[in-house]
């Protein structure tokens, strides 16, 4: 399989100035993308589309490819990568007759990608009827602009009672990109770069930075040079916020959480919500052994009108179990949905929404836990 990585890097940026060869971090930004597709265990070439003869000398010096210099129409502000690539795929096919069957486009102005983002979206594009696969970043759902006179619009509008994010379901942005892949063939009919049937990986907030500006420079290489300090910081971060059972002295505003659960009136919920959930034989009085009051994550899998669903409890376990599916709930933990402990509750015992399951894992869930049913 031909699988080729495609660097673009036009000169000419005005916002920063020689922004590909500039130093970041002390090596051209243009050296670290190269240097990172190089270890691209399924990729056969390295190709860097570029205008600018300096540029082509330091992808060279760096071990990219640069079989042809971009036409200088294909150079400009207004350029788009789907309308260079199509160009450098026709010579590349015409001059050489390769045609690669995927395309792995690395933006050099990513310098937080790690490896591990361009293997989970090669993996999912094996996985799936994906044409493009992609990479976002988690974002505050609620998006506004201003109008003329200053004054704040809602974008996207929904019809979302609550101005709460809990309320919402996740919202995504394009982080640069980190990473495209394409399906060749499907690239050439549609001749754009996020296709009809696109899939996407979440990546980091934190390191979702794109290269724009002076700020956006001076934050990455500051985010750059202390990465493996704050991955430590987030991993620790996310043991002590694991999902688990929190106790009664764990929990804010217990009593008031007790009042709500006793009271009449039923939940609102949807599927693929995650909630905390009170467990045991009557609402109120579970134990956990050592006579604590507790509660535990579950998903939503189905509803049955207002009073009662059906859930799938969350553990951290590490224990393997035929029973159990991996659903990484939270950043640097394990989390897996306990199939064996499927059930249908009372929506009084839902307690406090959390979050949603992601749909492609959601899916996964109801698929395990279809022969139980």
């Amino acid at each position: 399989m031909k699988i080729l990585v495609y660097i673009p890097a036009r000169g000419g940026s005005k916002r920063i100035p020689r922004k590909n060869i500039r130093l970041f971090a002390g090596k051209p930004l243009l050296a670290r993308a190269i240097e990172q597709a190089k270890t691209v265990r399924f990729a056969d070439r390295v190709v860097v589309d570029t205008d600018s003869e300096e540029i082509a000398a330091v992808a060279k010096k760096y071990g990219a490819e640069v079989p042809f210099l971009r036409p200088k129409r294909l150079a400009g502000d207004r350029a788009q990568v789907a309308d260079a690539l199509l160009c450098l795929l026709a010579r590349l096919k015409k001059e050489e007759g390769y045609a690669p069957e995927h395309l792995v486009v690395l933006q050099t102005t990513s310098p937080l990608r790690e490896l591990r983002d361009i293997e989970a979206c090669w993996k999912l594009m094996q996985e799936t009827d994906a044409d493009t696969v992609l990479t976002v970043a988690p974002t505050h759902p609620r998006l506004y602009h201003l109008d003329r006179r200053g004054n704040i619009i809602l974008a996207n509008k929904r019809a979302v009672p609550s101005t709460n994010i809990q309320a919402w379901p996740p919202a995504y942005l394009l982080n640069g990109c980190f990473v495209y892949i394409l399906k060749t063939a499907a690239f050439l009919k549609q001749r754009k770069v996020i296709m009809k049937n696109t899939k996407a990986i979440i990546c980091d907030k934190w390191r979702s930075v794109d290269l724009d500006s002076p700020e956006e420079w001076v934050a990455a290489e500051f985010l750059f040079r202390h990465r493996e300090e704050i991955g430590r910081d987030l991993e620790q971060f996310g043991r002590m916020h694991s999902p688990r059972a929190p106790m009664a002295k764990d929990f804010d505003g217990w009593n008031e959480v007790k009042k709500r659960t006793h009271a009449e009136l039923p939940r609102l919920y949807t599927v693929r919500e995650i909630w905390w959930c009170r467990f045991g034989v009557n609402i109120g009085t579970e134990q956990d052994g050592r006579g604590t009051n507790f509660l535990r994550p579950a998903v939503i899998l189905r509803g049955f009108g207002a009073d009662a669903c059906l859930v799938v409890p969350l553990t951290t376990s590490a224990r393997v179990h035929p029973l159990r599916v991996s659903v990484g709930v939270v950043e640097g933990c394990e989390a897996r949905a306990n199939l064996s402990q499927l059930r249908i509750v009372d929506t009084r015992r839902l307690v406090e929404k959390v979050g949603f399951l992601r749909k492609e894992v959601f899916a996964d869930m109801r698929k395990a836990a279809k022969g139980l049913l």
